[in-house]
């Protein structure tokens, strides 16, 4: 089992990380308790986690003197969508999704392409 010496809440509430002596940080569902994800590399004990104002980051430190960022995302379309500049235009989905399946803006924050 792992000993936390620091911990953080997500903006949301729904994430908890934790910084171990066991060299890592630990992410964990705040609802259900079980783990998430995990990240090690640290050459000693993470004394430090805190989340990004959105969430999608966590920063961590530890007595090695090392500060890593891990960026975190609630969900796999999140990940996606924060990686792209603009949703698929309408051809594009046409063609690399069906013409038979109604379009979806999948990034709602994102622009639609131009055809």
């Amino acid at each position: 089992m792992t000993v936390p010496l620091s911990v953080a809440f997500s903006p949301d509430g729904r994430r908890i990380a934790s910084g171990s002596v066991d060299h890592s940080v630990w992410l964990w569902d705040a609802a259900t308790g079980q783990q998430i994800g995990s990240r090690t590399g640290h050459l000693s004990w993470v004394t430090s986690v805190a989340f990004s104002p959105d969430g999608n980051s966590i920063v961590y430190g530890g007595a090695d003197n090392v500060v890593r960022l891990w960026h975190t995302y609630p969900d796999p379309v999140s990940a996606m969508c924060s990686k792209l500049t603009a949703n698929m235009n309408h051809k594009q989905w046409r063609e690399w999704v069906s013409p038979d399946i109604d379009y979806i803006k999948v990034c709602p924050d994102l622009p639609v392409a131009p055809d």
